[in-house]
């Protein structure tokens, strides 16, 4: 019994033409670390909420609804809550309604209603049919038929390909056009999303324009 004991608990794993000794209370302390930082990593993510309609970009963010009398509640703007929602697990959570105002600004000529930061969720509440990322056309004097040009507005641009936006309509995205001075290619390109290749998870994509 003894004997059964002890090859349960020790066993071998093949190490190329040799074999190495593996026990049990090995597979074991893997688990606990592994397990360990899952929680670590959780503990580091929250969530935040912003809401179109009866949101304010000078509240925190933290809560769905504001506390009365305090700054606890959902901020405004796409470009407001990825200000405070920027650490790799993040969560935003979109209510209902037209976000259309306030960009990020990280390119030379193309701004961006929104840039998800690596490793943040961008989620509607309430799927793509009642949940709006509305970008804008070109400066008038600079624009082109399609409304591409100096100063216009993508919905979507991600910091790296870790960042996710799901639930949501993109539309009036525009971008660069061919002969925008001091445009890079990554200007002209992505109407709809633009940077690096995030997820785009059950979305509407409609009535935008680029310039690859």
């Amino acid at each position: 019994m003894r004997d059964s004991v002890r090859l349960e608990e020790t066993g071998y794993a093949s190490a190329g033409a040799g074999r190495r000794p593996w026990s049990c209370g090995s597979v074991r302390q893997g688990l606990f670390a592994s397990a360990f930082f899952a929680m670590a990593f959780a503990a580091w993510a929250d969530t935040y909420y912003v809401d179109a309609n009866n949101g304010n970009d000078d509240w925190d963010g933290t809560s769905e609804t504001n506390v009365v009398n305090t700054t606890t509640g959902p901020r405004k703007t796409l470009a407001a809550i990825v200000a405070v929602a920027k650490n790799d697990g993040d969560v935003i959570v979109a209510a209902p309604g037209t976000y259309g105002s306030g960009t990020c600004n990280s390119d030379a000529v193309v701004k961006s209603r929104v840039e998800i930061p690596a490793g943040v969720t961008l989620k509607s509440k309430s799927g793509a049919t009642q949940t709006f990322i509305v970008g804008a056309v070109a400066d008038k004097g600079d624009r082109n038929g399609k409304g591409c040009g100096l100063h216009a507005t993508r919905c979507v641009k991600f910091a790296s390909s870790s960042g996710q936006v799901e639930g949501f309509t993109l539309c009036g995205g525009r971008t660069a056009h061919s002969t925008t001075s001091g445009a890079s290619d990554q200007d002209k390109s992505g109407g709809a999303a633009g940077g690096a290749y995030g997820k785009i998870v059950d979305c509407i994509v409609s009535n935008n324009a680029e310039v690859a």
